[in-house]
């Protein structure tokens, strides 16, 4: 997942024109579990409609088997997030 910085977001809600500060959530999924998260955020969410917005990707075929093995029950032993060195650390952390 990824957050964004706060952000202003302009809409129509209940027939009036609002304003309200919200932050971008990202979260990358494989398709068989988009409606799960879609629950779950929902769930968790103080909006009465949250915006969820799914897209389907392509990825490198390397991404692609390491965020299936990361979202399911797929073993992905070995593997290395994609923002880690092969030490594993993530970039911008010291190991």
């Amino acid at each position: 997942m990824q957050g964004s910085e706060p952000v202003t977001s302009h809409y129509r809600w209940q027939g009036k024109v609002e304003q309200a500060r919200e932050w971008v959530l990202t979260c990358k999924t494989a398709s068989e579990q988009v409606e799960a998260l879609i629950a779950r955020r929902t769930t968790l969410h103080p909006y009465d409609l949250p915006e969820v917005v799914v897209l389907d990707a392509d990825a490198s075929s390397a991404y692609a088997v390491w965020a299936r093995a990361a979202t399911t029950d797929e073993p992905n032993e070995g593997m290395h997030p994609p923002y880690a060195s092969r030490s594993g650390a993530a970039q911008g952390e010291q190991s």
